[in-house]
């Protein structure tokens, strides 16, 4: 079995929108590094998760994720995801989120909403 490096960024942040992007596995320790920056953009009034070059998401991604889109929704801010995988929409899907969570197939689709 082979260690799965994780990593996050923040690949835009304008006045309108940020965008933070991550790769690998968003696991407990996915979504420990992924937190502080996840939390910064949602003080922009457009958050994207950029999900492109995620291959997995476990419950502790699923609730970094969720707390997120209820922080934004509760500042009325918007919260996107973006470039989700069949295997993270298939984690969505199955904890029945697919209506709750605003999915999009590209960050540009996201940001433009």
């Amino acid at each position: 079995m082979s260690e799965t490096t994780f990593d996050v960024a923040v690949t835009a942040d304008t006045a309108d929108y940020a965008v933070v992007s991550v790769h690998g596995d968003l696991d407990l320790l996915g979504a420990t590094k992924l937190h502080r920056p996840l939390s910064d953009a949602l003080s922009r009034p457009v958050a994207v998760l950029d999900l492109t070059k995620c291959e997995f998401c476990d419950s502790s991604g699923l609730r970094t994720i969720l707390e997120a889109m209820q922080r934004a929704h509760g500042a009325g801010r918007a919260f996107r995801i973006a470039g989700a995988g069949k295997a993270v929409v298939r984690v969505f899907e199955t904890a029945g989120l697919l209506t709750e969570l605003s999915l999009y197939p590209s960050v540009e689709a996201a940001v433009e909403g």
